[in-house]
């Protein structure tokens, strides 16, 4: 409770004159840390989308189990997580900071965001907060936490939840993700979400109704301080994780990934987060094709 006082007053003295994404998504994930403003955009998008709380609940629901299966089937105690939000309702550190040896590294650059990871980091020693960009990979890995989470040479989890739709451009998208990957040992996970209206179908009057409105709550996003959100196709998140082993089911939807579930699963009719988990090989083989890796431009 101090925790989120600290914060509030914190943020009383920032600008806010335009809504958070962290904050919608709190709002949507059914959480108490947000705004009129907020409550207010969600109300109508969920005019627009009915199901749209549904739809963000069940792509937290798969981090949380992609997250326990990084634990438990995996043994992995120290994660990355880039572009989460809001460290409030069912985060990343929820179930790996229930091992001692549990280590987070949030990653952002909200300030909003990086004002709450940087108080919680200060009551709990296992969690440490970086201002750093998914697209200049840099910012992140050559900074001191990040580099302490590297140091053993153990496999760690890269979360990727929450933040790939932000980015338009897909070849750009897919240069950053190989940078991380590449730095990370072998044995590493990846953990993905992305919005996506793949596998309705344009010829239904329903599908095609409802992946137009996605298309709309997905534009409503963009401000003059945030983008909109990018819709990919599973073939598009395939190329972002070339390179990867991906781990059956693949690429689903958020609704169907169990791991170890190798039948292909069936796509729930409100589904509209792709999901994915995929290892770091010992030896990666990339694309004649891939976009050229920009770790060291971009520094």
């Amino acid at each position: 409770m101090a925790l989120r006082i600290a914060a509030r007053q914190w943020e009383s003295t920032s600008d806010l004159c335009c809504r958070s994404r962290a904050r919608i998504q709190n709002v949507l994930l059914g959480g108490d840390h947000n705004y009129a403003l907020e409550r207010t955009w969600c109300a109508n998008q969920k005019r627009t989308l009915p199901s749209l709380q549904c739809v963000y609940r069940e792509e937290r629901a798969f981090l949380q189990r992609a997250v326990r299966f990084a634990t438990e089937e995996r043994g992995l105690r120290r994660f990355l997580a880039i572009g989460t939000g809001l460290p409030y309702v069912d985060a990343v550190h929820d179930p790996v900071l229930t091992y001692d040896s549990g280590r987070v590294v949030y990653v952002d650059d909200d300030q909003i965001v990086l004002a709450h990871l940087d108080l919680l980091a200060d009551k709990r020693p296992e969690i440490d907060a970086v201002a750093g960009t998914l697209l200049v990979p840099g910012t992140v890995l050559f900074d001191d936490a990040t580099q302490r989470l590297l140091a053993p040479q153990d496999p760690i989890c890269l979360v990727l939840c929450g933040v790939l739709e932000t980015v338009k451009d897909t070849d750009e998208l897919a240069a950053a993700v190989q940078d991380y990957t590449d730095r990370l040992p072998a044995g590493s996970l990846v953990i993905v979400s992305h919005a996506t209206v793949d596998g309705l179908d344009p010829q239904d009057a329903t599908d095609r109704a409802l992946a137009e409105s996605m298309r709309e709550v997905c534009k409503a996003y963009a401000d003059k301080h945030a983008p909109q959100r990018h819709l990919r196709t599973a073939e598009e998140l395939r190329h972002i994780l070339s390179g990867l082993d991906l781990i059956d089911p693949g690429i689903t939807y958020t609704t169907g990934w169990r791991p170890a579930q190798s039948a292909k699963a069936r796509r729930h009719a409100e589904s509209l987060f792709l999901a994915a988990v995929a290892v770091v090989p010992e030896t990666r083989t990339l694309p004649t094709d891939a976009a050229t890796s920009s770790l060291g431009t971009r520094r």
